[in-house]
């Protein structure tokens, strides 16, 4: 019988840290940042400028005791923390080179932990001492806080993991324990004995047991393609597109046999955490959560994950979907090795969709590029309703573990031309709670309508004929290992999203568009304002609450859209009469029930009737011309106003969309208070998204104070705060205390006075108990008038010609300047929620 270690293949090389780099990770360069500790519990990151990009309202939320950055920062120079920023538990989790902060009776210290040392050792740091890390570390600590928060009440046991996840027939079992080298049958036992020691012993051997059930696997199956083998990675990162995430995992497989040796995340199959004591096993599954999180992110193509972490001799095996985490049985490798062969096997006999991966992309990989070995080397195609298009570029991802883990791609059919870069439309694919309202079947009853995305394909995604959902927990219980991120009760902000074991995969093709920030001129963003204004009314017309007006979902159009059953021609074919007197709501329990999801019944009936939105059409089209610059898009966040859930208590609180943009009525309210969200909150959203956005657009230059002042009054996470400061802000602009000229941006002195009327209009309105009873058409036709005005005052000023842009976008490689780009960093997660309650992403 061949020996185990002949199966051993030795390819690691040791990287050296730079000269003069003092004790950092090897290989590992330091970026132009520095933390600064001293007694009185400061923590200055002081990071270089960069352009902001707008608040996010899919970001994670960390609440406002445990945000990391102060309310009182400006967002363009240096990140102060709160005097008690957030902390990981002292048994986290940590890797060569990070950086870990606590706290002791010296202040603050930073901790340096190399994997191999016995012994952690602290360095204790005087004001006058500054010590230079890595901006990952930095962004290593944020990620570790915000899945233990994601992540706290998530994980589950299931008893059963190998027989429901992993199967493997008692033939293919017997076939691969005699194919399996290393392995005795006749003693049920493995012909090298158990690694002792520290954990750098442990790797070798757990690799050789890895690649001879690998090995036994394809021969088994009688696999013809190359066999990629496990490796020992631990004292090298992996190369990673964002900031955090050039991790090291212990074992790694690579989805390619013939990967370099400069392996990047993208190449990762699958990643395994070793440690060396049992005990161990709770910072096993966090790391393994911060590796899941980091191939998450990197591959756009991964559904849910499936591994295991060995601690000691034992295994647990894990499956991470965006429900969060299941975990196995403890099984001992040596101890009860034909269990964990039957185990290990059966994961590595899942093949495509049944080991996690999409099966509507198609990869092909890029070679290398030797000038950015951070880039993508994976290059993706996407079939949509039969149609395949090329992915030209990741406009949004969340980089999370658990939640709707929001995915936004530009794409390109792959029937034009070469040299044709236009984009074709933006798929959105994200992971539903089902008590959410579907927003495919939302934006069917609006197509054609002016000032409203329009929908080209909705999907409920299925795997093998059957819907596409989340790994059950009915049954399961935490077990063991359920509080391996906390205690639930110390999580309370996540308690309304616990329930969400029930997610969907949806997929939605839409009409591309560009940011606000993109506008061409002041002209183009009132009329952007103006379409997307139209586009709520239209919404509210038919009992569609949007609930998320934010600065990322009022989008400028592409001047070479093509509309279909286009609102504004029937108009102008058939005439206002007409079209008025057929007007119909949907029927919107009969829409949603025959979609299958869970029975929603109707709770009442409005009494507003909607009826001068298409008089006031023909002024916009006049003014403006028959296609719209602007429109409202995700209503992932919508309520429909005559519905409710029969088998649920409604999960969304008064408090919905983003803190930034958020009526400063809502914000004010308490939580016991009956605030319904209205749409006159929605519309006073839209000043606060003009307020930032004309705040934030320099072009080139430092943010003046004002504008600083203004944008990082927004960024306050505590509501109650938020809430007076907005207040405090409408009447400041309202009584010219406050002009918008100050702000000395590129838009500022030709759209101040809009401002000012537009926080004129939001006071005078709120002063009065809202009654939508009382003729709802008259709001938004004043509040229209104004920017109609406003454009064509601003138009005539300028002399502005009325173009819509069309954009293009490079085919072979990311397009980092992307127009329809997300451009919000990795480390300015944490700074805008939807609610007050957990991460946005989460619901």
């Amino acid at each position: 019988m061949p020996d185990l270690r002949d199966l051993r293949c030795i390819t690691a090389t040791t990287a050296t840290a730079p000269s003069g780099g003092g004790g950092g990770a090897p290989g590992t360069f330091y970026d132009n940042c520095h933390v600064t500790l001293n007694p009185v519990s400061q923590f200055r990151l002081t990071m270089p400028t960069k352009k902001r990009s707008a608040p996010d309202s899919q970001a994670q939320s960390l609440g406002v005791s445990k945000s990391l950055r102060s309310n009182n920062t400006s967002p363009h120079g240096s990140i102060a923390a709160d005097p008690d920023p957030p902390r990981l538990p002292s048994d986290s989790p940590t890797k060569q080179g990070s950086a870990s902060a606590s706290k002791n009776n010296q202040g603050y210290s930073l901790q340096k932990d190399g994997k191999s040392s016995k012994n952690r050792s602290q360095s204790k740091l005087s004001s006058s001492h500054a010590l230079s890390i890595t901006s990952d570390n930095a962004k290593q600590e944020t990620i570790l806080y915000l899945l233990k928060s994601e992540l706290n009440g998530a994980v589950f046991h299931q008893p059963n993991f190998v027989d429901a996840l992993l199967p493997c027939s008692d033939e293919y079992l017997e076939q691969i324990l005699r194919r399996c080298a290393g392995f005795d049958v006749e003693r049920n036992k493995w012909t090298q004995p158990p690694p002792t020691g520290s954990e750098d012993n442990f790797y070798r051997p757990i690799v050789d047991i890895f690649n001879a059930i690998g090995l036994a696997v394809r021969s088994t199956t009688l696999d013809p393609s190359p066999y990629a083998q496990f490796q020992d990675r631990n004292d090298r990162p992996l190369t990673s597109c964002y900031p955090g995430m050039s991790v090291y995992p212990d074992i790694i497989r690579c989805e390619r046999p013939d990967t370099p040796d400069n392996v990047h995340w993208q190449d990762i199959d699958m990643f395994v955490e070793v440690k060396n004591k049992k005990k161990l096993m709770k910072d096993a599954i966090r790391q393994s959560a911060r590796y899941a999180r980091a191939l998450f992110a990197h591959r756009i193509d991964r559904r849910f994950i499936r591994t295991l972490v060995v601690c000691g001799t034992t295994a647990v095996f894990l499956h991470f979907d965006r429900s969060g985490v299941i975990y196995s049985d403890n099984i001992d490798m040596y101890g009860d090795p034909r269990r964990f062969i039957r185990a290990f096997a059966g994961l590595l006999l899942l093949r495509g969709a049944d080991a996690g991966y999409n099966p509507i992309f198609t990869n092909t990989w890029r070679t290398p590029n030797p000038e950015n070995p951070k880039a993508p080397i994976l290059a993706h195609t996407v079939t949509i309703n039969n149609e395949k298009y090329t992915v030209v570029d990741v406009l949004c991802i969340r980089k999370s573990v658990r939640g709707r883990a929001t995915l936004v791609l530009a794409l390109r059919n792959v029937k034009r031309p070469p040299g044709d870069k236009t984009i074709d439309g933006v798929l959105k694919v994200t992971w539903r709670d089902q008590s959410r309202f579907r927003e495919g079947l939302i934006l069917r009853e609006f197509v054609g309508t002016y000032g409203v995305c329009q929908m080209m394909y909705d999907e409920v995604v299925n795997i093998n004929g059957n819907t596409d959902v989340v790994c059950s927990r009915s049954g399961l219980s935490p077990g063991p290992l359920g509080e391996v991120f906390g205690p639930p009760e110390e999580n309370p902000d996540m308690k309304g999203a616990r329930r969400d074991d029930c997610r969907v995969h949806n997929m939605l093709l839409m009409q591309p568009g560009r940011p606000l920030s993109e506008a061409k001129s002041p002209f183009e963003l009132l009329a952007g304002f103006v379409g997307a204004l139209m586009g709520h009314w239209a919404f509210v017309n038919k009992q569609v609450q949007h609930r998320d007006i934010s600065a990322n979902n009022i989008l400028l159009t592409l001047g070479d859209y093509k509309y279909e059953r286009l609102e504004w021609e029937q108009l102008k074919e058939r005439g206002v009469d007409v079209l008025v007197q057929e007007f119909q709501v949907p029927e919107w329990d009969k829409i949603f029930n025959e979609s299958g999801d869970h029975k929603y019944e109707k709770v009442k009936e409005l009494t507003w009737k909607f009826i001068r939105r298409l008089d006031f059409l023909k002024q916009v089209i006049k003014v403006l011309g028959p296609k719209p610059f602007g429109f409202l898009s995700d209503v992932d966040m919508a309520n429909i106003l005559t519905l409710s859930r029969k088998d649920v208590t409604d999960m969304h609180t008064h408090r919905t969309g983003t803190l930034a943009f958020m009526s400063h009525k809502l914000l004010l309210a308490e939580q016991g208070d009956c605030v319904p969200h209205e749409y006159l909150h929605d519309l006073e959203s839209f000043f606060w998204v003009l307020l930032y956005t004309v705040a934030e657009h320099m072009e080139g230059k430092n943010l003046a104070k004002k504008a600083s002042d203004v944008i990082s009054k927004l960024d306050l996470l505590d509501p109650m705060l938020l809430g007076n400061m907005k207040l405090s802000l409408l009447t400041q602009i309202a009584d010219g205390s406050l002009d918008a000229r100050s702000f000395n941006t590129t838009w500022s002195k030709m759209l101040a006075p809009i401002l000012k009327e537009f926080a004129e209009w939001t006071l005078g309105v709120m002063k009065h108990k809202f009654d939508s009873t009382k003729d709802p058409d008259s709001h938004f036709e004043k509040l229209l008038t104004i920017f109609l005005d406003a454009a064509i005052k601003v138009r005539s000023e300028s002399n502005t010609k009325e173009t819509q842009a069309t954009h293009i976008c490079s085919s072979t490689d990311e397009c980092t300047s992307c127009p329809l780009r997300d451009t919000r960093k990795e480390g300015e997660e944490p700074k805008i929620s939807r609610s007050s309650k957990g991460s946005s992403d989460l619901p």
